[in-house]
């Protein structure tokens, strides 16, 4: 999964309520509705409305497990691909001290 750094931006750039983020990080885990709303103490309704706010803004429409999960990665390279790379030094001449998008 994603570290919590890189989870909380996400979160951020989608602009995700904090029950919106709970929602979507288990239905990532694949817990149904009704598992989700025993997990967060909520109701059934309370969980389908988060989840729909959720999808809209991940502009989504009725999104099952894998195209949530492909979203929320796709925002966290779109992220950290223009980025520089935490295991290259910085300063190395220029030279593989970013993350780029291979062809």
């Amino acid at each position: 999964m994603l570290d919590a750094p890189t989870w909380l931006r996400i979160v951020r750039e989608a602009r995700l309520s904090e029950k919106q983020a709970q929602v979507v990080s288990l239905m990532m885990r694949g817990l149904g509705d009704k598992q989700i709303g025993d997990a967060l103490g909520i109701r059934y309704g309370t969980v389908r409305m988060h989840r729909e706010r959720a999808l809209g803004r991940l502009e989504l429409d009725g999104a099952n497990l894998a195209e949530v999960t492909s979203r929320v990665f796709g925002i966290a390279w779109d992220m950290l691909r223009s980025e520089p790379c935490p295991r290259c030094r910085q300063g190395s001449k220029g030279q593989g001290n970013r993350i780029i998008e291979q062809e």
